[in-house]
Parts: structure tokens; C-alpha cells; sequence
């Protein structure tokens, strides 16, 4: 995943960013009584939430590609195994 977004104590949370959608330098991404949270870096949001968590909002991702097919069919749940009844 990546580094954990500590959540500072306060009485209300909001989150203003959807999960895995970039967020850009400078882009407020959630608060805290109020009190912005703003994005030095960009960063993709991981399981972000305002009180899913007790002492964080969630996770700072980073882009490290697209899950799909590959050039032989194979998709991310394709296994070549065999079982044990074969």
C-alpha cells in the first residue's frame, strides 16, 4: 500500500477525494474539525475514510500500473496449476 494518513484528534472528519483517483500537490483531500489536509505530493488514496479508522484516514498509493490480461490470455485470477485429483 504505502505510507498510513495519521488522523489528528478532532470531533468531525470529512474526506473530499474519491479512492484511487489521483490527488494533486496542493489539493485538499480531507479535514479535521475543519482543519485542511492538503496534499504535498500527489498520491492515490487507499481506503480513505473520514471514521473508518481510529487513528488514520487511510493510505497514500502510488500508480503501479493497470491489472488486466497479458499478451498469452492470462488475467490477474489465471492459474496454471494442477490438482490433485488430476
Amino acid at each position: 500500500m504505502g505510507e498510513s494518513i495519521p488522523k489528528p484528534p478532532a470531533d468531525e472528519y470529512e474526506v473530499f477525494v474519491e479512492n484511487f483517483e489521483r490527488v494533486e500537490r496542493g489539493e485538499t483531500f480531507a479535514a479535521a474539525d475543519g482543519h485542511k489536509l492538503v496534499a504535498d505530493d500527489p498520491f492515490y488514496p487507499v481506503l480513505l475514510s473520514p471514521y473508518g479508522y481510529a487513528g488514520q484516514f487511510g493510505y497514500r498509493g502510488q500508480y503501479r500500473g493497470t491489472v488486466g490480461q497479458s499478451s498469452d490470455g492470462a488475467n490477474s485470477t489465471s492459474v496454471n496449476s494442477l490438482s490433485s485429483a488430476q
